[in-house]
């Protein structure tokens, strides 16, 4: 919840499900990536690494 405090924006969830709006590969992919590096950061930080368990897309906020 520490992030979330920090965070204004909508989930991925909500974005995605945004008829409004069309995404394309490009920008999938680098939401994907930027997903993927912030876990590994969490994973590997030290000297306590912080395991998510709950990694779902109502739980990804974006920023703009």
């Amino acid at each position: 919840s520490m992030v979330m405090e920090l965070v204004e924006g909508p989930s991925l969830e909500n974005t995605l499900q945004d008829d409004s709006k069309e995404f394309n590969i490009q920008q999938q992919g680098r939401w994907l990536l930027e997903i993927a590096q912030g876990m590994q950061h969490l994973h590997e930080l030290l000297p306590q690494p912080v395991l998510h368990r709950d990694l779902k897309s109502s739980n990804v906020l974006l920023t703009s």
